[in-house]
């Protein structure tokens, strides 16, 4: 099994995640970007290509919680929820299935 892990800021974490997962027996490489950013998700994947081959399986679990009331909740808040909750997850998924497609399988 090949691995990536995607880090937006703990490169330190990133790189335990790797070691675990090498001490499993799988290969793994971290992969610095921000997933929602266009740019950085085909860069990403484009790195990805490069490291173990097309895509396969693509796991979307970023995600963040900003708990409020509603009236207290900020724009800015609500902004970031959706932007990691949702446009990471078309983002990702766009860029993925894309080979997925190709090689007429993936999930």
């Amino acid at each position: 099994m090949r691995i990536v892990v995607n880090y937006l800021s703990n490169e330190d974490a990133a790189a335990e995640v790797v070691k675990r997962v090498e001490e499993a027996g799988s290969q793994a490489v971290a992969l610095q970007g921000n997933v929602t950013k266009g740019d950085d998700v085909e860069r990403m994947f484009t790195q990805t290509a490069e490291a173990f081959g097309p895509v396969e399986v693509l796991v979307n679990n970023a995600g963040i919680i900003r708990d409020s009331l509603l009236m207290r909740m900020s724009d800015e808040d609500w902004d970031s929820v959706v932007d990691l909750d949702l446009r990471s997850v078309f983002l990702c998924t766009r860029a993925g299935i894309r080979t997925m497609i190709r090689g007429r399988w993936g999930a």
